[in-house]
């Protein structure tokens, strides 16, 4: 199902960040009730507040970096969302990080070195996860989100060479590297309850309308079908044992949300369910994956891949999906 937030779990109420906005004259130029996002512009600065979570972002030009977006994680005061508002570069020590809008992004790898400090180079997937763990408030501290974007740029590392445009037709192993990877994330899935995968349609069909005929599972390639499966899980199992256990390790929320995506790469339009066909599906991560795309990735780009997973899809694949 949807997840949602009750309102009385809400950081703040739009009308709440509406008169903190009004009081340092910014107009409002968006509420977006499906992210529970609500935004604001002046001059060239643009304030998101996700009311829900207390997680705020703001882009800027900044003087030296260029265009810049910035987040902070738990605003949740009205004095700390005052300040922000105040001075939209203030520093809150609240798992504050900025990023560059890459207007042209060609999928080439980002560099985090600064300084004397060396900090691994970024892929477009872990560069989105930061992005959307952040926005969603699905991480709780910069350990948890340096382990999350570890753990993307070794998966798309195993998919794709460096500054490639990702796509489904041309994966490092074929078939091999998606199918092992999917096979991996599966049994993350079951030791958090999940039994299998099944379209989106059926389940929703079987839910709402009780038909007495459950969806069916859906098998993905077994080892000996696809012949490239072998090859690459002995290539790389010390790389996949080192994934699982990483995925493992994230909380229960981002795991499933990592989980659904990285298994709706292999079959679009599926979701994840327990014995009794429930299913999580978080409405809000999937608009911030879209959101994302929106912000990173050129014109010309967005027409190749989804704006969910950023990739090339199959030219036949179904597009139902989140």
């Amino acid at each position: 199902m949807y997840e949602k937030t009750k309102a009385e779990d809400w950081v703040f109420t739009p009308d709440q960040v509406r008169e903190i906005a009004a009081q340092h004259n910014y107009r409002e130029i968006c509420l977006n009730l499906t992210s529970r996002v609500i935004s604001f512009r002046q001059q060239t600065t643009r304030i998101n507040v996700y009311y829900t979570t207390g997680t705020v972002s703001t882009c800027l030009n900044h003087p030296v970096q260029g265009k810049t977006q910035l987040f902070r994680r738990n605003i949740v005061t009205t004095e700390l969302l005052d300040a922000l508002f105040k001075n939209p570069r203030k520093h809150t020590g609240e798992g504050y990080y900025y990023t560059r809008k890459q207007a042209s992004q060609e999928w080439k790898w980002i560099s985090r070195n600064k300084g004397k400090k060396k900090k691994p180079n970024m892929t477009d997937m872990a560069r989105r996860w930061e992005y959307v763990a952040t926005a969603a408030n699905l991480v709780e501290d910069d350990q948890q989100l340096l382990r999350l974007t570890n753990t993307m740029n070794q998966i798309s590392h195993l998919f794709w060479d460096a500054g490639t445009l990702p796509s489904l037709e041309e994966l490092n192993y074929a078939c091999g590297s998606l199918t092992g990877v999917a096979l991996m994330v599966q049994n993350v899935a079951r030791g958090y309850g999940a039994v299998g995968l099944c379209h989106l349609k059926q389940v929703r069909n079987y839910i709402t309308q009780n038909d007495g005929r459950p969806p069916q599972f859906i098998e993905f390639e077994c080892l000996n079908d696809c012949e490239n499966v072998p090859p690459f899980m002995e290539a790389h199992s010390r790389t996949l044992h080192e994934i699982e256990r990483s995925l493992k390790s994230l909380p229960l929320n981002l795991r499933r949300e990592v989980c659904q995506w990285l298994l709706g790469l292999k079959k679009c339009g599926t979701v994840l369910v327990d014995e009794n066909y429930q299913y999580h599906l978080s409405e809000q991560v999937v608009e911030m994956h879209e959101e994302y795309s929106q912000l990173y990735y050129a014109k010309k780009h967005l027409a190749k891949v989804c704006p969910v997973h950023g990739v090339v899809m199959f030219e036949k694949e179904d597009h139902d999906s989140e």
